[in-house]
């Protein structure tokens, strides 16, 4: 696990599933009327920096994705999302 600072933005989080692509990613929740961004925010050109810092390896950088919430934000879409991801997962992984 890398070594990841103790301070950071408690409402964005970054995910991925290893092996599958992020715009994969995307594309489904965004199917399910979930919208994600992928990499990190300082992600210049295909590959984040910001991620590559943090010694991530590059299939782990490719398959990020970024969800941002706000205080608008119910918990049943939290609840959706978590739900989504899970669905997500066990599609492309079998687990």
């Amino acid at each position: 696990m890398p070594n990841l600072p103790e301070k950071g933005v408690k409402h964005i989080i970054n995910l991925s599933f290893e092996g599958v692509k992020s715009e994969t990613m995307m594309t489904w929740l965004s199917q399910n009327g979930i919208y994600v961004s992928n990499g990190s925010t300082c992600k210049k050109g295909k590959t984040s920096g910001t991620l590559a810092a943090f010694g991530l390896p590059r299939g782990r950088i490719e398959s990020a994705v970024r969800v941002s919430f706000s205080p608008e934000n119910t918990a049943k879409e939290i609840d959706r999302f978590f739900e989504a991801a899970g669905e997500f997962y066990r599609l492309y992984t079998g687990n």
